[in-house]
């Protein structure tokens, strides 16, 4: 998604977990957390399932110590500034999370996001290698393309019908909702 304002705040402990920068989109409702792995290899090359795994766990791990005020940080830094953020503006300022790990590395299609523990918010995780970067950049377009799989998350199917207006870089299908999508 479209990130808001952002601070950055690195702070790394493998035990405590690990961030680089965070944003607040209260309109949304939405805290943004981000982790980086940079390689500086020159080389084209591909993003391994175990970095992916551990710098998301680390930053999951940094958001559960925050919410449960369970977080040792020196005090002043930005990282603990983010802990008492967190902790005073869950629920309130903010009821999803969106962890983002960003890369120069490039992620395979075989990458899979790591499942974590279900909590009081709603998380989701996505990468950001430079050639997804590049492509928002140089599309045109604000946001990327929202996608959404109702059988992995709601266990349901939705119909969609074809439309004739469909272009070739474009395709547009028509499809009911039920509210209890909707609302879940």
């Amino acid at each position: 998604g479209q990130w808001p304002q952002h601070t950055l705040s690195y702070f790394r402990q493998d035990k405590r977990g690990e961030i680089s920068a965070w944003g607040l989109d209260e309109d949304r409702s939405t805290l943004f957390l981000a982790v980086t792995d940079w390689e500086n290899t020159g080389l084209e090359t591909p993003l391994p399932q175990k970095t992916v795994n551990d710098k998301l766990k680390r930053l999951n791990t940094f958001f559960d110590r925050a919410v449960n005020d369970k977080y040792e940080l020196e005090e002043g830094t930005e990282a603990e500034e983010l802990c008492r953020i967190i902790k005073e503006e869950a629920g309130k300022s903010f009821k999803a999370v969106e962890y983002h790990l960003i890369s120069n590395l490039q992620p395979s299609n075989s990458v899979k996001i790591p499942k974590f523990p279900d909590t009081d918010f709603e998380i989701s995780c996505d990468i950001w290698g430079l050639e997804k970067i590049a492509a928002m950049m140089t599309s045109g377009q604000s946001r990327e393309a929202i996608i959404v799989d109702f059988q992995e998350r709601f266990g349901l199917t939705i119909p969609c019908l074809p439309s004739k207006h469909s272009r070739k870089d474009l395709d547009i299908y028509s499809a009911f909702l039920p509210g209890s999508v909707l609302g879940g």
